[in-house]
């Protein structure tokens, strides 16, 4: 065992052999993808929470003040565009949440049919309730989210067991610090991202969507190498600086075929997505969509946990085969 765990940390990981096993982790642990279809199914079942009978008079205020400003007229009159965005939000869509969160298939699903008949509609009557509401749908849906990550990790690891003390008192907090660190980063970087598009479409008004792809191209280089960062907090129960560091550490010197590994899972998870929402919402075979969604998104996040795993391995033997070289060669 020992002669063939050598083996495997002096190759890098392989991106196919880490998709291969991560189905295979799921195909042998099916209780992970009971998260993702729970979320769906409240989201295609459970009432639709709207707030269109709340904000409507504060958009209708807003568009009379912006009529009334002078505001160059547009093609389409404003209250053809927010009234249809303002019905079709469903604040249960906060349960899914992002960086750490349970995928989704059903998130911004405005429909309100289903194959029982048609899920009601509760308005939000007030904007305390709307903020409370908010707040704990969030609350649920991180912490779904990092229950859903420490079952990947732990079942992924050689010890499936999960430590559930130190996943509350270490891992959450730890992870909840990630996403405000992570958000404030991404506020920080939005700044001078909207000047910039400002000042573009200042000199350039017909290259706002070249400007706007840019920039959002360039955000997302900044922010790629904290891909792993949530790895390191649940594999490898690290505070989030410090698997931060590990995963900037990791992606460039040591994963350059990773931005492969990424075009893979997104072409996987997205091109499929295209066959899971086929189904109209009123059949069963949306159920099946769902099932299929939980299944391979559950694939695709166990086998970044592999190829994480790997690649420490892999960084952990380049290092200390460059230790002992210089050691030798010191002597």
């Amino acid at each position: 065992m020992a002669g063939l765990q050598e083996s495997v940390q002096e190759q890098p990981p392989g991106i196919m052999a880490a998709f291969i096993a991560g189905f295979n982790t799921v195909a042998g642990h099916l209780y992970l993808i009971l998260l993702p279809l729970g979320v769906d199914l409240i989201l295609w079942f459970a009432p639709r929470l709207r707030i269109e009978q709340l904000l409507t008079p504060y958009f209708q205020t807003a568009t009379t003040l912006l009529e009334r400003s002078g505001t160059p007229t547009t093609p389409v009159p404003l209250s053809e565009l927010w009234q249809p965005l303002l019905k079709g939000i469903n604040l249960l869509g906060l349960l899914k949440t992002f960086p750490i969160g349970v995928p989704s298939l059903l998130t911004g699903f405005s429909d309100a049919t289903h194959p029982l008949g048609t899920a009601p509609n509760v308005q939000i009557s007030s904007m305390g309730a709307l903020l409370g509401v908010s707040i704990g749908l969030m609350v649920v849906g991180f912490t779904l989210g990092c229950i859903y990550f420490a079952l990947l990790a732990s079942a992924t690891a050689e010890d499936n067991r999960i430590n559930w003390q130190l996943f509350f008192t270490r891992q959450m907090p730890s992870a909840l610090l990630f996403c405000v660190l992570f958000y404030l980063i991404l506020a920080l970087m939005s700044v001078p991202s909207l000047f910039i598009l400002g000042f573009v479409l200042w000199l350039l008004p017909g290259a706002g969507n070249i400007a706007f792809f840019v920039v959002t191209i360039l955000i997302f280089m900044v922010l790629f190498p904290l891909i792993f960062t949530p790895h390191g907090i649940f594999a490898l129960n690290l505070k989030p600086i410090q698997a931060a560091l590990k995963s900037m550490v990791l992606v460039h010197p040591f994963l350059p075929r990773l931005p492969l590994f990424v075009l893979v899972a997104l072409t996987l998870g997205q091109g499929l997505d295209l066959l899971w929402r086929s189904a109209p919402p009123d059949s069963w075979l949306t159920l099946v969509g769902i099932l299929g969604h939980a299944f391979i998104y559950s694939a695709i996040l166990a086998a970044s946990f592999i190829y994480y795993r790997g690649g420490i391995q892999w960084m952990e033997f380049l290092v200390q085969r460059t230790t002992a070289k210089m050691t030798a060669e010191s002597k």
